[in-house]
């Protein structure tokens, strides 16, 4: 049996961000899943495994193979996937520009970031977990991304430091970007949906109107929303106590769309005829 030779190790490091992407992912696919479950599947403990997601125990070769043996993932396969996070000349480069991936797909890091506005903010795990109303795991990865990318800065005092102002997504392709936004904005109009049940009229604003119209006026239609998105946005935020953080989420698209556009009638303009 020969043995299979790599550039080099896999790192500690590395190998941490597999395993919290790797129990986020379960959490968004199960809400209900927990730590302990994660635990469970890698053989570890879950004491020792919540250590080694927050940074606090090292990782060492041996509990990767192992945890590689449990996941049913030949070591190979692990490095192969590992690697794709790495760039000859810039290890860090790929690195950032998937946990970006991440951040663009999931909303609970912008929630968390929006979190700290609030007069009320703490950054205690629990009060997190519950206003977030996501697992206290997921909320360790969501800080160690946020930290990584450079959006967020926790001080030796235990403050934050929320870096986000400015920031953009163009580190990924425009491809990737798409691909993942289109998950992300799924995800968004599912929690519009849900909020209809959870949250009475009073507390949030829900409506639509169709309009027949000519596909045209579309790209003008789109800048009237975003500068509408930004007014609405720099309104909300114009207050100095801020208690609740809300999602706007808009969604312009054709019920019905004809290709032949020369018929007048079919865009909602009388046929004198």
């Amino acid at each position: 049996m020969t043995e299979a030779r790599f550039e080099s190790e896999i790192s500690g490091e590395e190998f941490l961000i597999f395993l919290q992407d790797e129990l986020a992912k379960r959490c968004r696919q199960n809400r209900r899943y927990s730590l302990r479950a994660f635990a469970r599947s890698l053989g570890i403990d879950h004491s020792r495994l919540s250590k080694i997601l927050r940074g606090k125990r090292p990782v060492s070769q041996e509990l990767i193979m192992e945890v590689a043996a449990r996941l049913d993932m030949s070591i190979e396969k692990l490095y192969g996937f590992i690697s794709k996070t790495r760039q000859r000349n810039d290890p860090d480069y790929l690195l950032v520009s998937k946990d970006a991936h991440e951040l663009l797909e999931d909303p609970v890091n912008y929630r968390l970031l929006e979190s700290m506005k609030l007069k009320s903010f703490n950054t205690d795990p629990n009060w997190l977990s519950k206003h977030l109303k996501v697992s206290k795991p997921v909320i360790y990865s969501t800080i160690e991304r946020l930290q990584r990318i450079g959006l967020l800065k926790i001080h030796e005092d235990g403050t934050w430091t929320d870096l986000s102002k400015g920031f953009a997504s163009d580190i990924v392709s425009e491809a990737e970007t798409s691909v993942v936004r289109r998950r992300a904005q799924k995800q968004l109009l599912e929690e519009a949906k849900n909020a209809i049940d959870e949250f009475d009229l009073d507390e949030r604003d829900q409506s639509s109107i169709m309009m027949a119209t000519s596909q045209s006026k579309l790209l003008e239609a789109k800048a009237k929303i975003k500068r509408f998105r930004r007014e609405l946005c720099s309104f909300l935020e114009g207050v100095e106590n801020k208690d609740a953080v809300f999602q706007l989420t808009i969604s312009l698209y054709p019920t019905v769309q004809v290709q032949n556009l020369i018929n007048p009638g079919i865009l909602g303009v009388r046929n004198e005829n």
